[in-house]
C-alpha cells in the first residue's frame, strides 16, 4: 500500500474514531497526530453531569447549545466527507498507476518474448545454413577425391 493511501485511510479513520468516542463534547482540532490520538484513545474522556432543573433561560441555552451541535456535526460531516474524497482520489490515482505499471511490466516481457523468438529463429538458420555449407563442402570433397582416383587410375 503506497504511503499516501495509507496516511489518507488514516486520517479518515482518526477522524471517525474521534466522533465516535466523543459525541457530546465539542471537537477539538482534527490536526492532531496519531501519537496524540493514541494518548487521547487511552484515556478516558470526562463525564458531563446532565443538569438538575431546566429553567426557561436553560432552554434557550439547550437550543443554542443544539444548534451549535449541528453546525459542529456538519462540519464534521464535511471534513470526513472531504477525507473521504481526496482518500478516494488517492486510492483511484494509486490504482490507476498500478494498472500502467502492470501493461508496461507487460509489454516489457512481450518486447522480450518477440526478441526471444527472433534471436531462436536467426539461431535456427544459422544452424541450417552451416549444415547447408557442409554438405556443399563434403560433396565439394567427394568430388576432388573421386577425381584425384580417377587421375591416378588414368596415370598407371
Amino acid at each position: 500500500m503506497s504511503p499516501e493511501v495509507f496516511e489518507a485511510l488514516n486520517d479518515v479513520l482518526q477522524r471517525k474514531l474521534n466522533t465516535q468516542q466523543q459525541p457530546h463534547l465539542h471537537q477539538p482540532s482534527f490536526s492532531q497526530s496519531s501519537e496524540q490520538l493514541s494518548l487521547k484513545t487511552d484515556q478516558n474522556p470526562p463525564e458531563i453531569d446532565a443538569p438538575v432543573t431546566v429553567s426557561e433561560s436553560d432552554s434557550s441555552e439547550t437550543e443554542s447549545s443544539e444548534n451549535l451541535d449541528s453546525k459542529t456535526k456538519r462540519k464534521k460531516v464535511r471534513k470526513i466527507g472531504s477525507s473521504i474524497m481526496r482518500s478516494a482520489s488517492v486510492l483511484a490515482q494509486t490504482l490507476k498507476s498500478c494498472e500502467e505499471n502492470k501493461e508496461k511490466r507487460h509489454q516489457q516481457v512481450m518486447e522480450l518474448e518477440q526478441r526471444r523468438l527472433q534471436i531462436e529463429e536467426t539461431r535456427n538458420e544459422v544452424n541450417r545454413k552451416g549444415i547447408t555449407d557442409l554438405v556443399a563442402a563434403m560433396t565439394n570433397l567427394s568430388g576432388a577425391i573421386q577425381s584425384l582416383i580417377a587421375n591416378h587410375y588414368d596415370q598407371t
